[in-house]
């Protein structure tokens, strides 16, 4: 019954609370007035007016940032943000609100955005929706349900995505992001199966929206759940897998914790989710129809990053001065 109260609160509720704000229409209207100032002649992903902009219009960067890395239900939701309208349905287009939405409040709660040489030709902003002849690919570009990960679990944890934003433009799919916070996993799990998964007994496969010349890459020996920083943080793969028997019902029993626990969140047309990838696990329903969001990484651990804000994955897993264990 608990997770049928939270499905209903995050996905309707249209106040303020401890997880979500929602902008009040002059608010809105101020945001895409200075939007507009700044891309009259062209977007700049990294200029820094997106981030006074969306301080200015009253979002709370500060709460923000604070529910991101000081708790373990480190997600939030902000709702009635201007962004683009589609041009044509079924197609993407030029979104420069949607974009500087997304650069502005990652540059306030302290991420430098990135991307990968091997995935979606290194870009820094990201369009998720489906791509004809990927239906049944489990990535972003699929129409199947995706299962539960965190964003490339199969790289060491400096090259992880540390947080992920996602900004709905189109969801006439209605269809439902899942997320399953690290403080639900120790609320819900018993001490024993936490136990198993804070052990180096499980491996992670690569995602399939990397293109990696047809190599499959894993992760191995590695634990699910470990303590960082004072904060325990989960890397876990729709693919994690595992030769020891308790390991296997371990992965058996998270999995169907995700399924009965996560929130269910429909993201509208000018609604963002940004979230700790290092301690959720996510995942999205099957897609039925258009749905197109916006999505962009941001971290705090800027080591492997080149010039061009890119990583490259074959530099990141060669490399022998990262800790590759987690």
């Amino acid at each position: 019954m608990r997770e049928d109260i939270d499905a209903k609160r995050v996905e309707t509720c249209h106040v303020s609370s401890e997880y979500e704000y929602t902008l009040n229409d002059s608010s809105r209207d101020g945001l895409r007035a200075a939007i507009s100032r700044e891309v009259r002649l062209e977007f700049d992903r990294k200029n820094t007016r997106f981030a006074a902009a969306i301080r200015e219009a009253g979002i709370p960067v500060e709460r923000v940032r604070n529910q991101l890395f000081e708790t373990d239900e480190p997600f939030f939701i902000l709702r009635n943000l201007p962004v683009d309208q589609p041009t044509e349905k079924w197609a993407t287009s030029e979104t420069p609100f949607t974009s500087a939405i997304l650069a502005g409040l990652t540059g306030n709660v302290g991420l430098r955005n990135f991307g990968y040489r091997e995935e979606k030709g290194g870009a820094i902003l990201h369009d998720v929706c489906p791509i004809p002849g990927s239906e049944n690919a489990q990535s972003n570009a699929g129409r199947i349900e995706f299962g539960f990960h965190v964003d490339n679990p199969f790289l060491p944890r400096v090259g992880r995505p540390e947080v992920l934003t996602l900004v709905s433009i189109n969801n006439d799919s209605e269809t439902a992001t899942h997320l399953l916070t690290i403080g639900e996993i120790k609320r819900s799990l018993p001490t024993e199966t936490l136990n198993v998964l804070r052990q180096s007994i499980f491996d992670f496969r690569h995602a399939d929206s990397f293109n990696l010349n047809k190599y499959k890459i894993f992760a191995t020996n590695s634990p699910v759940i470990k303590s960082v920083d004072g904060f325990d943080e989960i890397r876990w793969a729709v693919f994690t897998q595992s030769t020891d028997k308790r390991a296997e019902a371990a992965i058996a029993e998270l999995k169907a914790l995700a399924q009965t626990a996560c929130r269910r969140i429909v993201l509208q047309p000018g609604e963002l989710l940004i979230f700790n990838n290092n301690r959720c696990i996510h995942g999205r329903g099957e897609v039925a129809g258009w749905r197109w969001l916006k999505r962009i990484y941001g971290t705090r651990h800027e080591s492997m990053i080149g010039a061009d804000d890119l990583i490259s994955v074959w530099g990141l897993l060669s490399n022998p001065s990262v800790d590759h264990s987690f």
